[in-house]
């Protein structure tokens, strides 16, 4: 069986269709064995650090704040990023036990960590145009952008980024930071971007969208892309594979508006798993024309060596 390291599935999102446990379970028959959850904010940060905590070794944490919610009237930059440097203080990432005391401000949670090192990334941050316009959010966008990709940099840590529809502002802050590293999360643009990130020693993860019906230029990025440029992941519980997406269509369940942050997200899908890993990592192969477990072993290498799991 090929073994999958999920990079970016958040566990940590109310919308997960299935528990916890049971997404992880599932996921582990089919040989999805080790997952990356990134916060989007402060509050699922933290929940992202206590699943890390709750499955050692399984989950391991990402902490950050979304493009989104970087525009929310009550976000603070500076209170964020002290809370977001304690979170990353609380595990260190270069010892086999860490012990140490988050202390926060006043109004912020306080937690002790007293475990191996968790906190493996800084994410998801970024940069995001599809929502939100360049020119009235685009500011506030990068100064949080840059603020976060610091504090990844000071601590040694690569970031996890959304750049949707905005990748040369984010390429742009990437070279205003030498000595980053990261992953270009979701990426869905030519190749000529996947170029120039990877000329910067960035990295690709890829989602369910290479499964998408009239995906075919995401899928020639896929077919030229070095077997060590890129990773796979879920998002989950969003982008579901085009299998999913068909079978929802057919027998469509209710489900409540969603917002992020200020604002409301697109209709792409909020019923995904971290199992359905195996249905882009086989796609992947066929685009590539390779075998599905030189895929697996292809990536999982990376995301070994990426992530330090």
């Amino acid at each position: 069986m090929a073994t999958l390291i999920d990079t970016h599935c958040h566990l940590n999102d109310s919308n997960l269709a299935v528990p916890v446990g049971e997404a992880i379970r599932s996921a582990t028959e089919v040989g999805v064995t080790r997952f990356i959850v990134p916060g989007t904010d402060l509050a699922t940060s933290h929940a992202a650090l206590d699943l890390a905590v709750a499955h050692p070794g399984i989950c391991f944490a990402a902490v950050g704040v979304h493009p989104h919610e970087v525009l929310a009237q009550t976000f603070d930059l500076v209170p964020a990023l002290d809370e977001l440097r304690s979170l990353v203080a609380s595990t260190d990432a270069n010892s086999q036990l860490a012990t140490a005391n988050v202390q926060t401000k006043p109004k912020l949670r306080t937690t002790n960590y007293e475990l191996p090192a968790t906190v493996v990334a800084v994410g998801e941050i970024g940069i995001d145009y599809h929502h939100h316009t360049h020119e009235e959010t685009g500011s506030v966008q990068r100064e949080a952008f840059a603020a976060q990709l610091s504090l990844a940099t000071e601590h040694g840590l690569p970031a996890i980024v959304h750049g949707r529809d905005a990748y040369e502002d984010v390429l742009d802050v990437i070279r205003a930071h030498p000595g980053s590293r990261g992953v270009l999360h979701s990426f869905e643009a030519p190749y000529e971007v996947a170029a120039a990130a990877l000329d910067l020693g960035w990295v690709m993860g890829f989602t369910a969208l290479v499964t998408y019906r009239g995906n075919d230029a995401l899928r020639e990025v896929v077919a030229k892309l070095p077997a060590d440029a890129f990773m796979l992941e879920t998002d989950t519980p969003y982008l579901p594979p085009q299998r999913v997406r068909d079978q929802t269509a057919k027998h469509p369940r209710p489900q409540k508006p969603q917002v992020v942050g200020s604002q409301p997200v697109g209709a792409r899908g909020r019923n995904n798993q971290p199992a359905f890993l195996l249905e882009t990592a086989q796609v992947i192969a066929d685009v590539r024309r390779t075998a599905l477990e030189t895929v697996a072993a292809e990536t999982t290498r990376t995301a070994t060596r990426f992530f330090g799991v």
